[in-house]
């Protein structure tokens, strides 16, 4: 399992622990990240992550781009879509709790560990079904009594559209000055439950 993610933003390096669920900034060594003798030169301490298994992210692509640093806001249900019954909301909760407690007590590297492998294809068709998976999540949400953040909500998406067969990945950006990390899904390459410039404001670090 790889153990470090890292990217850079503007000067800075940042990386992260997948195994302590923990980020670490290393100012001025952003620049250096895709030049690795010049890094570990100039920063040899940073030899202890290259001697493990690592990934490396990408850069924002604007990161002039402003980013409101602001309390995460669950997306609101979609109204005109046909609401799922009060059995599937509950086993739809369940599965929530499952998520938001593993991710609470283990963390990061839960994720990672219970990350599925298959390969799946997305249609423009799936468009409709992406758009009621998201309003279903949202209205049983707020009733979930564990870690409740971006991360979470993300992760349960992901697992929920692959479990009908949709492709979803879990994308983490970060930025620095001050130090901000964030959590989306993305589908065929477009992002599905969030601002859709979310890259050029944030360096992806990790993609699952």
């Amino acid at each position: 399992m790889i153990r470090y993610c890292l990217t850079s933003y503007r000067e800075d390096l940042v990386i992260l622990d997948i195994i302590n669920d923990s980020f670490s900034i290393v100012p001025d060594a952003g620049s250096l990240l895709k030049e690795r003798d010049k890094l570990l030169k100039e920063f040899p301490q940073l030899s202890y992550f290259f001697d493990s298994e690592y990934h490396i992210g990408s850069v924002s692509r604007n990161s002039d781009t402003s980013f409101l640093e602001e309390r995460w806001f669950l997306p609101e249900p979609d109204k005109t879509l046909y609401k799922c019954s009060l059995f599937k909301r509950f086993i739809l909760l369940l599965k929530v709790f499952y998520y938001s407690w593993n991710i609470e007590k283990k963390g990061m590297a839960w994720i990672f560990i219970s990350n599925k492998k298959e390969n799946r294809l997305y249609s423009l068709n799936e468009e409709h079904l992406i758009r009621k998976e998201i309003s279903n999540l949202s209205i049983i949400f707020h009733l979930n009594i564990f870690k409740s953040d971006c991360l979470t909500y993300s992760y349960a998406l992901k697992r929920i559209l692959n479990s009908r067969n949709i492709d979803a990945h879990l994308v983490i950006g970060v930025r620095t000055q001050p130090f901000y990390s964030h959590s989306w899904v993305e589908v065929g390459g477009q992002v599905i439950n969030d601002a859709p410039n979310m890259r050029d404001k944030l360096s992806v670090i990790a993609e699952i």
